[in-house]
């Protein structure tokens, strides 16, 4: 159901857009009326319901090969207001991934981008995941980059 308050009249691309966080905020864009394409590696048993439903909910579907990908990336950017990076990657290719991300939006004109703040790495026992911040890994590279391209992004989270 829209939100008939809120007037979100933009094309966002969820770069991960079946995973623990871009499947929910995926949803809940196309509640409040977003244009929202789904760029997802490619179709996978573990994603085909997620992908079928956002589908049938109003999402396009992209498929970029690899998130490293900056042409396929660039091209399924273009017509895009906002990029949300929403991948789960390692610490080991975390700044590679995300810069080819943040490459690709430049490429094709984003000018919103809302990168990835957290890596997925595990514990020295290898026993449960543990959340970092990517700010703590890599302390400016991502912001560096997207203060250089991007118009001045601002949120206000919260009701």
């Amino acid at each position: 159901m829209k939100n008939k308050n809120l007037n979100l009249d933009l094309r966002v691309a969820v770069v991960g857009g079946t995973g623990q966080v871009g499947y929910p905020l995926t949803e809940e864009l196309l509640k409040l009326g977003a244009e929202v394409v789904v760029v997802s590696r490619r179709k996978h048993n573990r994603n085909k319901d997620k992908l079928e439903y956002l589908k049938s909910h109003g999402a396009e579907l992209q498929f970029c090969g690899e998130y490293d990908n900056v042409e396929n990336l660039t091209e399924i950017f273009e017509e895009i207001d906002v990029v949300v990076e929403t991948t789960q990657v390692s610490v080991d290719n975390v700044k590679n991934i995300e810069m080819k991300i943040v490459e690709a939006a430049e490429k094709a004109g984003v000018k919103r981008f809302i990168p990835c703040e957290y890596v997925l790495t595990k514990l020295a026992d290898n026993s449960h995941p543990d959340i970092l911040l990517s700010t703590k890994l890599y302390p400016d590279y991502v912001y560096k980059k997207l203060e250089e391209l991007l118009e001045d992004n601002s949120f206000v989270l919260g009701s």
